[in-house]
């Protein structure tokens, strides 16, 4: 009787939470700020435009004005879909990078407790994107050393 081995499809993307909800903050701190940054920059232009208009005597009602308005009022709503595209972005992708690298330290600090004597000493394995390979490498190399011959 053969047994067919069926993948899990791992349902749990908060395995660490305190690092990973730590990690997603920051992304999306610094997302924040730097389309803080990229929004400030947009009002300036906006405003240097209004000031050329009045350096140059061009009266409040000219078309000019009129096209600038419009202009801003439209930016400001692609800014605020950028912004929350962006934000969706960053959240799903903090938590699938946080979760590459909490991954294989939850598994690790697993097999590392779990060892009790000689015996039960197993090698390790991280799912193929995960990040620190070089780990499970060197964890296993150290099994292989200390299981009794």
């Amino acid at each position: 009787m053969s047994r067919n081995k069926v993948k899990s499809v791992r349902l749990k993307y908060l395995i660490n939470p305190p690092f990973q909800m730590r990690f997603i903050l920051y992304t999306v701190i610094s997302s924040v700020v730097s389309i803080s940054i990229a929004y400030c920059a947009n009002c300036y232009f906006f405003w240097k435009f209004r000031e050329l208009g009045l350096i140059y005597k061009i009266p409040f009602d000219h078309v000019f004005y009129v096209f600038l308005a419009k202009q801003e009022v439209m930016m400001n709503w692609i800014f605020v879909l950028a912004a929350a595209l962006i934000f969706i972005f960053l959240l799903v992708f903090g938590l699938i990078f946080s979760h590459r690298i909490a991954g294989p330290l939850v598994k690790l600090t697993y097999y590392l407790n779990s060892v009790e004597n000689y015996s039960q000493l197993k090698e390790i394995k991280f799912r193929k994107n995960d990040f620190f390979q070089e780990i499970a490498t060197s964890y296993n190399k150290m099994v292989a050393a200390l299981k009794p011959k």
